[in-house]
């Protein structure tokens, strides 16, 4: 890094260092079912093809294989394909999950409860 000391002085070199965090290296940290299902909702809320989240379940896993299975109910705007808009909120979903929590999503299963004819 380099700072300057002044006006008219040659800048000042400094190091920085970077230190990983204790928790990483003992014991584990908890990431709340809340802050799934806020991503969840965020994420939702940009397609134009879900009207509303009714349900979502989450369930994690610990051990060998550590995870989260999550389980949601949608409502869906009519005149959208079902298949497509699932895949792609599905993908989208797991994609924004992992990537802000690290975690895995081993399974994600998702119902549609209804349709919206209003709009």
């Amino acid at each position: 890094m380099f700072k300057s000391t002044g006006k008219g002085n040659a800048p000042h070199i400094s190091e920085k260092s970077i230190i990983r965090p204790t928790f990483s290296y003992m014991g584990k940290f908890q990431i709340s079912d809340t802050v799934f299902k806020q991503i969840i909702d965020y994420v939702a809320s940009k397609e134009t093809a879900i009207n509303k989240i009714s349900r979502i379940i989450i369930r994690k896993q610990e051990g060998v294989n550590d995870g989260i299975y999550i389980y949601m109910e949608v409502i869906m705007e009519y005149g959208y394909n079902v298949s497509e808009s699932i895949k792609t909120l599905k993908s989208k979903i797991i994609k924004e999950i992992e990537k802000l929590t690290a975690m895995n999503v081993l399974n994600m299963e998702m119902v549609i409860k209804g349709v919206n004819f209003e709009k």
